[in-house]
């Protein structure tokens, strides 16, 4: 008779056992190595000025350059990206994305015009086309223009991009 105690005991914590293993072989799995997945980074506050990015364009087609105010500062701008190789021919697109009007300077200086003026966001139209026609390395900042309530005219916006144009 206690044999047969025993053995219906062993039966019994077998079925018990049997649920709690299956449930530990899952937990076990779902925290074992994966493949590692691609995400795209949170960008870090990292000071404009530690900030770098190049882009590439060729001949024939067009490139952006993105103005945007820097975050935490009053009157301080951003060129995006920093830097930008392009055939001699490609028109790059400016978009303003701040609440100034943006006047481009570039040395050399046979790029731009006084003309040369990316309208604030919220205008009608906030891009201005610029074509670089001759090869050469163009160093371009904007200064603050057409301003509102009484701010100082031609402030320096702090932005500046190094634009490598080749042949």
């Amino acid at each position: 008779m206690i044999n047969t105690c025993i053995q219906s005991l062993r039966r019994m914590s077998l079925w018990i056992s049997l649920p709690c293993m299956l449930i530990l072989a899952l937990a076990v799995t779902a925290c074992g190595e994966s493949a590692p997945t691609t995400t795209s980074p949170t960008p870090a506050a990292t000071p404009a000025s530690q900030a770098t990015s190049t882009t590439a364009a060729t001949s024939g087609t067009a490139a952006t350059i993105m103005i945007t105010e820097q975050t935490g500062g009053h009157d301080i701008y951003n060129f995006e990206p920093k830097t930008l190789s392009v055939k001699a021919g490609t028109t790059v697109k400016w978009v303003n994305n701040s609440d100034e009007n943006h006047l481009l300077t570039c040395t050399p200086s046979d790029v731009v015009t006084a003309k040369s003026i990316v309208p604030k966001s919220g205008s009608a139209d906030n891009t201005y086309p610029l074509t670089f026609s001759k090869a050469g390395t163009y160093t371009c900042t904007s200064k603050l223009v057409q301003r509102t309530n009484n701010q100082p005219e031609n402030a320096a916006s702090g932005a500046k991009v190094t634009i490598t144009v080749t042949a």
